[in-house]
């Protein structure tokens, strides 16, 4: 077996799965069609078979800022084999949740649980948020989303208005005009973290990056970008934590080539935004968040296990 081959492949089917599963974090992977028809995918697919009675899966993205491992973007990604479907949930930054008694952000809670050696902490509120099992996490940061982003040329996305903001504590500034335009690494990650001018803040900073995912798809599903599998790679090994076991993602992956982006479904959290106890919270709708769960992240999930 040529084993250089080999990798390459395993390694861009991890890409592939992960980009069907983000909508977000969609700037950090790739999926090449024509890969699929390889002889030695027809190989993986007997090795690891996907079949339609498999149990779906729940996936958390996490995208952290630049200094306090707290995180801008919170993802699940509920991958269904029996369907083939893909549900995106993004949930607010500033949602209100409970720990060890207290109140907190949920964009602290990957901070808090690794400062108390419990990095699965996220896995764990997120859970019980929407009232299923999360199988798996993923963690990225910001410099892993702009080089890849520059590795591909850029994405040209509709910039529905002018955005202004600096943060030199994050070393963030963000200066975007208003229109059409090829955002290259740096303006993709000021179009997705940008969300001080939006009347509703953080659910207009969703909508944006869900804009951003839909128009990343489409730009970049195209063979020639396969050119590009060595790099990105690399990008994703140096700025990405996951406990995805490789068989799993192989397996959860070779159904891939069946989905299209309208498979993919977009929701965010129910909820408003409040004031209490002096700041300002996202505070989720529980019977919303179950409603929207049952009908949309796969039936009867909790059964399947």
């Amino acid at each position: 077996m040529n084993y250089k081959k080999f990798f390459k492949i395993v390694g861009t089917i991890v890409i592939s799965f992960l980009i069907i599963a983000s909508a977000i974090l969609a700037g950090l992977y790739l999926i090449n069609p024509d890969i699929l028809k390889n002889n030695l995918l027809f190989d993986l697919s007997k090795m690891f078979p996907i079949k339609s009675q498999d149990k779906p899966v729940n996936i958390l993205f996490l995208g952290l800022d630049k200094v306090s491992n707290n995180t801008d973007v919170i993802v699940v990604a509920n991958l269904n084999p029996k369907t083939q479907k893909v549900n995106v949930l993004s949930i607010p930054r500033d949602t209100r949740v409970e720990y060890k008694g207290d109140s907190h952000k949920i964009n602290s809670i990957y901070h808090i649980g690794k400062r108390n050696d419990k990095e699965d902490l996220p896995k764990e509120i997120i859970g019980e948020i929407i009232g299923q099992k999360i199988d798996y996490m993923v963690v990225a940061n910001p410099e892993g989303f702009r080089n890849i982003i520059d590795i591909l040329g850029g994405v040209e996305v509709n910039v529905p208005g002018n955005m202004n903001y600096d943060d030199n504590a994050q070393n963030l500034h963000i200066h975007l005009k208003k229109g059409l335009q090829l955002l290259d690494g740096s303006k993709a990650e000021q179009f997705v973290r940008y969300r001080h001018g939006y009347k509703d803040g953080d659910l207009g900073r969703i909508d944006a990056q869900h804009i951003f995912f839909k128009a990343f798809v489409e730009q970049k599903l195209k063979p020639q970008f396969i050119l590009k599998t060595d790099q990105i790679i690399n990008q994703v090994f140096q700025h990405v934590k996951t406990d995805i076991p490789i068989p799993v993602a192989i397996k959860y992956s070779l159904y891939a080539k069946d989905i299209k982006l309208e498979s993919v479904m977009f929701h965010k959290l129910p909820g408003e935004p409040k004031r209490t106890h002096g700041a300002w919270y996202f505070i989720y709708s529980l019977d919303e968040t179950q409603k929207l769960i049952n009908e949309n992240f796969v039936e009867n999930y909790a059964k399947s296990n």
